[in-house]
């Protein structure tokens, strides 16, 4: 016994998302990248309020801010038809982002480590196959950066490992 199971969508619900991801006469790279840059500034626009009553005004800031980034990188994609330029200023930017992520958080225990995976695994989905070698020795190259200056004691301050 099978099941298949049907999403129902409203026609103009998917005229709108089929609108905002971009419809056929775009590569299939260049649509993953357009929702993948809908997701982020879906979550990025939740959150800003959300930290914001949460009496995180910096953070509420900081995401306002690169709500503002990520959709001039999503405009950059969908709209200007720059889809290389926007997703290696984007992958840059998320780069610096989890790393300094990394330092202010919980370092090794905190969830920027996943972060990083996540980010190399959808930037091998909207990448061309020429640029993996490159984006893994980067991601690899900052991760090990970043674990080993965690653990690096700074001038006055002992090491606890």
């Amino acid at each position: 016994m099978s099941f298949k199971i049907r999403l129902v969508i409203p026609g103009s619900f998917r005229k709108v998302i089929r609108h905002l991801v971009g419809g056929r006469g775009f590569s299939l790279e260049n649509r993953i990248l357009n929702a993948i840059y809908l997701v982020i500034l879906l979550i990025m626009a939740y959150n800003v309020p959300f930290n914001y009553y949460a009496g995180l005004h910096e953070t509420a800031w900081i995401f306002a801010a690169l709500c503002l980034v990520f959709l001039a990188m999503y405009y950059l994609c969908r709209f200007a038809g720059k889809m290389y330029l926007s997703m290696i200023l984007s992958i840059a930017l998320a780069h610096i982002a989890f790393a300094l992520n990394y330092f202010v958080s919980s370092g090794i225990a905190g969830a920027s480590l996943l972060s990083f995976s996540l980010t190399f695994f959808l930037m091998t989905m909207v990448s061309p196959r020429r640029h993996y070698v490159y984006w893994l020795v980067a991601n690899i190259a900052l991760v090990m950066g970043a674990v080993a200056g965690i653990h690096t004691p700074r001038p006055g301050q002992q090491d606890v490992c």
